[in-house]
């Protein structure tokens, strides 16, 4: 399918082979990533996504993580998949997202309480599907090419990430892409869209990714944690939990240095002061 303003009008036309009830029309393209292209279509009075792929590796792998989380409540369900053209349709969660809302009890219990019940769920189903996150690896491709004051900086913030590569808690499936506007919450629950980095990591990169991007702060920190965990509020300030934040900050900063030069480079100043001042709790400071 092509990445244009508009589905494909072939795609539309498959319309009598989805589970609805009318041919749908379509309301709004909506924000896209670097793997898919979405749109909000409307069918009698219904709202539906129809989400279409670059490759199709990346959209079957998608759809069943996606079938995997939603079978727990924690996703929408993708209502119909169609293969050779890498697209898929799935309800439209009509809940806020974190972009919208205020970051304050209960939403914020409802999202820690998602995360540990995504985190808890046994794996064996879908880890040959999703694979293991590689923190390394991860880093050494998107700093091919890098500026030489990249690559210092790397090295330089080596021994923080392999803290986290140190830390014992047990792999589970991560969402690994915990930006506000993939994180839907009201009174009543949380669910989570866009599942295409999901991959099986440690707990932490999911916690201080939901730190760095719902932008919470030290308090606020604390009441996710501990509602996350039992006592676990008490590691909010601890040194697994600030390596962490500094993994998730650097990676951000690597893909975003790789994959999209027009940056916003007020917003990389800013994650870059983050990172070196977190990064300075551990006698850590950044070259340049």
């Amino acid at each position: 399918m092509s990445m244009n303003s508009a589905p494909n009008e072939r795609v539309l036309a498959d319309w009598e082979h989805w589970p609805i009830d009318a041919k749908p029309t379509v309301v709004r393209s909506m924000t896209g990533g670097q793997n898919n292209t979405s749109w909000l279509l409307e069918a009698a009075g219904k709202h539906l996504v129809l989400k279409s792929f670059t490759e199709t590796t990346t959209a079957d792998r998608s759809r069943q993580i996606q079938q995997w989380a939603a079978k727990r409540s924690l996703a929408p369900p993708v209502l119909y998949f169609d293969r050779p053209t890498s697209y898929l349709l799935m309800e439209y969660v009509e809940q806020p997202t974190i972009q919208t809302v205020n970051i304050v009890e209960p939403g914020l219990q409802q999202l820690s309480t998602a995360l540990a019940k995504l985190h808890a769920a046994p794996v064996d189903s879908i880890a040959s599907i999703a694979g293991r996150f590689d923190l390394l690896a991860f880093c050494e491709q998107y700093l091919e090419g890098a500026a030489n004051q990249t690559v210092l900086r790397h090295k330089a913030l080596l021994p923080i990430l392999n803290l986290c590569l140190a830390d014992d808690n047990p792999e589970c499936l991560c969402h690994n892409d915990l930006v506000a506007e993939n994180c839907f919450v009201d009174d009543e629950g949380a669910q989570f869209i866009d599942w295409d980095y999901a991959q099986l990591n440690n707990p932490w990169f999911d916690l201080a990714s939901a730190m760095i991007y719902w932008q919470l702060d030290q308090a606020q920190c604390e009441k996710f944690l501990g509602s996350y965990r039992e006592g676990w509020d008490e590691l909010a300030t601890s040194a697994v939990c600030r390596a962490a934040q500094c993994t998730v900050l650097w990676i951000d900063l690597l893909w975003y240095e790789y994959r999209n030069p027009s940056i916003d480079q007020a917003l990389a100043k800013t994650k870059l002061k983050k990172l070196e001042s977190l990064a300075a709790t551990f006698d850590i400071h950044l070259p340049g």
